[in-house]
């Protein structure tokens, strides 16, 4: 099984709360317990999709933990995504990149 992240820059659908997926620039799959190797640019979002058969935890940052418990300089806290679950699209920050962690 597989967690699969895209890097894409958001387009509006009639909100600017409610941001549509616009031009991917990558996609990368990655198994549990590891980090992405891309990064987001400037202005990207993400989402992660978790093909696997239970829930996992991500976290976005310079130095990623899905296991933080807690924001810090480098990670954001680690949150669920549910068993064969999509994440909300996500803002990110230039250089940020994807960890994911199984709970």
């Amino acid at each position: 099984m597989s967690i699969v992240v895209s890097f894409f820059t958001p387009k509006g659908i009639g909100s600017a709360n409610a941001p549509g997926v616009g031009r991917v620039r990558l996609r990368e799959t990655i198994t549990v317990g590891s980090t992405t190797t891309g990064t987001a640019q400037e202005g990207e979002w993400v989402m992660i999709g978790n093909n696997e058969s239970s829930m996992v935890a991500a976290a976005l940052g310079s130095a990623p933990n899905g296991a933080a418990t807690a924001q810090t300089e480098k990670t954001t806290a680690g949150f669920p995504i549910a068993a064969g679950g999509i994440s909300m699209p996500l803002e990110a920050r230039a250089n940020d990149k994807v960890s994911v962690v199984a709970v």
